[in-house]
């Protein structure tokens, strides 16, 4: 199927959903998850043979009790081995996290193995039920091993928001969208350099890919979109060859200039784009070099600020030195090259630092804070945003993807619909690390969530 195919599971075909594909002329199906392993099969067989562009599902209580269910695991396993290798989104209720079953409203729609709701229906109710708490919690975690994308919601307001929006991502072919605060670490050179990346893939025509997003007071949206050749696996690895070839273009021009004669580019042309790369890889040196300073001296006027009422100056001179090893490590991580490491940390775990400390108790958590906070650009957020983001680094798989999701929901001027994306991933984040020692914490960052957005 050379035309693009959306496949919708569940009642996830919203208005605002099929009206995007309508006007864009894009063929979509929909079918049932409530219903036996026969219907299962066909919905593996549509997936495998036509090869959705995405997949759009919407988890009733009584999907869940089927996806649970013992009857559905050997079908279920190769159907969701499927779709993960797709771009999809799984809308499941709020309650259902909790296993507390919810009716949001909704209607109901027809499948192909029924020829009215009202048999529909009567095969519902007396086939399956609405789950128990470990049904729930049996499912959810089957389809996060899975790496399904889990959003959660609370009314069909919202779903209808989102699914419009993911709809509207994935005809466009979104590769990456990043949300990177004006005050984190090279916030500026990572600016400069993503469009010298844009460039560059322009004229080596790997991939057509256009460069989007929008600005705000507190930071910036960065956006790649492709054809439909573009993946995001395929955009990383051309990252990785890009941070390769402005290695070569200061460290051995000559070879630079083979390596885009090779792609077919004319000798002279070659040599004068390898010429340009050179130039702005030393502007960027230079200036990552000047925002490197800048920081190390502002957190180490931060920190001998903390330990002015020290009255020990030998435990302060231990501190103070303790700052230097741990900014440095932090600021400055390991590696030279101008690629995702140094220019891109928000797209990266932090640097996780092996200097050690165990002096003053009270200080050093302050000044460890300090540090994190100024390469972050989080020195104005609240005490839950910072929670969060810590949490994120230290359970989070998708961490950069998480830590954007943040810094979206802090800044009120940000795109409302990716604000609200954004708020509901989160939440599924905290849904995921839950635990009965942490119940209080991820209640409160959750009405902490909630507060940020008044959708």
């Amino acid at each position: 199927m050379n035309q693009k195919f959306f496949l919708f599971l569940g009642h996830s075909d919203t208005d605002s959903a099929i009206s995007k594909l309508k006007t864009s002329r894009v063929i979509y199906r929909k079918k049932m998850l409530e219903s036996t392993t026969d219907n299962w099969y066909s919905i593996l067989g549509i997936v495998r043979n036509h090869k959705p562009d995405a997949v759009i599902a919407k988890l009733s209580g009584r999907a869940i009790s089927v996806i649970s269910s013992p009857s559905h695991s050997d079908v279920a396993e190769a159907l969701f081995d499927e779709i993960s290798a797709i771009k999809n989104v799984f809308f499941v209720h709020e309650s259902l996290f909790s296993g507390e079953q919810e009716d949001e409203g909704g209607g109901v729609g027809e499948d192909d193995d029924f020829l009215d709701v009202e048999s529909y229906m009567n095969f519902v109710i007396r086939t399956y039920h609405d789950p128990t708490r470990e049904e729930c919690e049996k499912a959810l975690n089957f389809l996060r091993s899975k790496g399904i994308n889990l959003i959660p919601y609370r009314t069909n307001a919202e779903l209808s928001v989102m699914a419009g929006s993911f709809v509207d991502d994935n005809e466009r072919n979104l590769l990456f969208r990043v949300y990177v605060p004006s005050g984190q670490l090279y916030a500026a050179e990572a600016d400069k350099l993503l469009t010298l990346f844009r460039e560059w893939l322009g004229q080596i025509g790997r991939h057509k890919v256009r460069q989007d997003g929008y600005a705000t007071s507190a930071g910036r949206v960065y956006e790649f979109y492709g054809d439909d050749k573009s993946d995001r696996a395929s955009l990383s690895q051309d990252f990785v060859d890009f941070s390769k070839f402005l290695d070569l273009c200061t460290e051995s021009p000559e070879l630079a200039a083979n390596q885009l004669t090779g792609l077919g580019i004319d000798r002279l042309a070659s040599a004068s784009l390898v010429a340009k790369y050179s130039r702005e890889v030393r502007r960027l040196q230079v200036d990552l070099k000047h925002e490197r300073e800048m920081r190390l001296l502002r957190i180490r006027q931060s920190a001998e600020s903390e330990i002015l009422n020290l009255n020990e100056s030998a435990e302060a001179v231990e501190i103070i030195d303790w700052v230097e090893q741990y900014s440095r490590a932090t600021v400055s991580p390991e590696g030279s090259s101008l690629g995702a490491v140094q220019v891109f940390p928000y797209l990266r775990n932090g640097p996780v630092s092996s200097v050690q400390v165990t002096v003053n108790n009270q200080v050093f958590p302050s000044a460890q804070s300090a540090i994190i906070n100024n390469v972050q650009g989080t020195q104005h957020y609240g005490v839950e945003a910072k929670q969060l983001l810590e949490l994120i680094q230290n359970h989070g798989e998708n961490s950069s993807d998480l830590q954007s999701a943040v810094h979206e929901v802090e800044d009120p001027d940000a795109r409302e619909a990716d604000r609200l994306t954004a708020r509901q991933r989160l939440k599924n984040f905290l849904y995921g690390i839950a635990d009965e020692g942490q119940r209080a914490v991820i209640a409160s960052l959750q009405k902490y969530l909630e507060s940020k957005i008044g959708v």
